[in-house]
C-alpha cells in the first residue's frame, strides 16, 4: 500500500546522510534498524535494485515512479 512521502523522507535523508548513492537494499537495511512501517518498506522494496540513486529528489522520483508514494 503506498505511503505518503513524510515517512519515506525520513529514511532517505538518513541514508544520504551516511552515504553519497543509495540503493534500495540500502533503504531496506536502515527501515529494518530503526522498525519503520511495512508499508514504508515495501514501498522501497518495490524500487529496482539495480538503480543506484545519488539524491534525496532522485529516491523520490524514483518512489513516485514506482507508485509508492500515496501523495
Amino acid at each position: 500500500m503506498p505511503a505518503p512521502w513524510t515517512d519515506f523522507q525520513p529514511v532517505v535523508e538518513h541514508t544520504f546522510s551516511i552515504t553519497p548513492e543509495a540503493s534500495r537494499s540500502d533503504f531496506i537495511d536502515i527501515c529494518y534498524a530503526n522498525e519503520v512501517s511495512d508499508d514504508v518498506i515495501d514501498g522501497f522494496d518495490s524500487l529496482d535494485g539495480r538503480i543506484i540513486m545519488k539524491s534525496v529528489d532522485e529516491a523520490k522520483e524514483a518512489l513516485a515512479a514506482a507508485g509508492a508514494l500515496s501523495d
